[in-house]
């Protein structure tokens, strides 16, 4: 079979490296204007010439596009064109989920089959075997290469193009949060010569499903906001202290002084879906408290385009 890769990337990188490594019959081409030095050294040692996309055209029965996110419309409009038709791309891409689903459908009227995936892990750690999701449409030849390369895959039910990248924004919501979080506490940890003993008081989370730790801290949120919120804040206290930005430390912990002001007069949930419930309620009362803002003259003039 062969295989383009377009874009050069960590990510399109871990996937040529995958291909070449697997001693499988795949002819690998490699295509980025603006390839990377760790993209341009790997395919020196490989023998593998890296080609401009206006210089020649991806081809093969699939084509990966391993490009960010935020160029995905312009780089269809300038590869639709140019393939041949029948051939399928496997969108690897973070672009928005609006951008998917018009991409299938432009790609579709070139005749190009058309599938969106989503990379829900570290590719730094798991390479091309970080797990996706797939929504809409799938291919034979997509399924058959990523079986031969041992790809975790998921594919989501009654979906469609731009629905895996919905979920995977939402997942991030948390992955990124807890990621952003910790680059703020553990070089605190390590500077008051704890860091041994804060990653070890982790381990209790590693003996169960992160999904379980996720439905048990959301069904007593509520109950618990008020003293969960005082910890956060004595947290923030203590980055300070050391020296620390505690800035999101302590939006988290004005986040529970959030939920104690707008369930207080709510009974407790019993259940993970009643805390969801009362949840979605506060949300709700919450927006309904907003006033709309009516811009005024100096926001008019401050915002606007110069």
């Amino acid at each position: 079979m062969d295989i383009s890769i377009v874009g050069t990337g960590a990510v399109g990188l871990s996937w040529a490296r995958a291909i070449c490594d697997s001693g499988l019959d795949l002819r690998l081409s490699l295509f980025d204007p603006q390839a990377p030095p760790a993209g341009m050294e790997w395919a020196l040692q490989q023998g593998l010439p890296i080609h401009a996309t206006h210089d020649a055209a991806p081809h093969g029965e699939v084509v990966l596009l391993c490009t960010p996110g935020g160029v995905l419309p312009q780089v269809l409009q300038e590869l639709l064109p140019a393939l041949e038709s029948g051939t399928c791309l496997l969108d690897l891409s973070t672009a928005t989920p609006a951008d998917k689903a018009d991409g299938a459908s432009r790609a579709a009227e070139n005749g190009i089959g058309y599938v969106d995936a989503a990379i829900t892990g570290a590719v730094a750690l798991s390479g091309a075997r970080t797990p996706l999701l797939i929504a809409g449409s799938s291919d034979d030849r997509v399924s058959g290469l990523l079986e031969s390369l041992a790809v975790p895959v998921t594919l989501l039910t009654d979906s469609h193009a731009g629905d895996a990248v919905r979920v995977k924004l939402l997942r991030s919501v948390i992955t990124k949060g807890i990621e952003a979080l910790a680059a703020d506490m553990l070089p605190v940890a390590r500077d008051l010569g704890l860091l041994d003993q804060v990653l070890s008081v982790f381990e209790d989370i590693d003996r169960k499903p992160f999904t379980d730790l996720l439905t048990s801290m959301v069904t007593t949120h509520i109950a618990q906001a008020g003293r969960r919120g005082s910890e956060m804040a004595e947290a923030a206290e203590q980055l300070e202290r050391a020296g620390a930005d505690p800035t999101l430390t302590r939006a988290v912990a004005a986040r529970y002084g959030r939920t104690v002001e707008l369930t207080e007069n709510e009974p407790l949930p019993q259940n993970f879906d009643q805390a969801l419930d009362l949840l979605a309620a506060a949300r709700s009362h919450a927006a309904d408290r907003i006033p709309p803002h009516t811009p005024n003259t100096s926001d008019t003039k401050e915002n606007s385009p110069r």
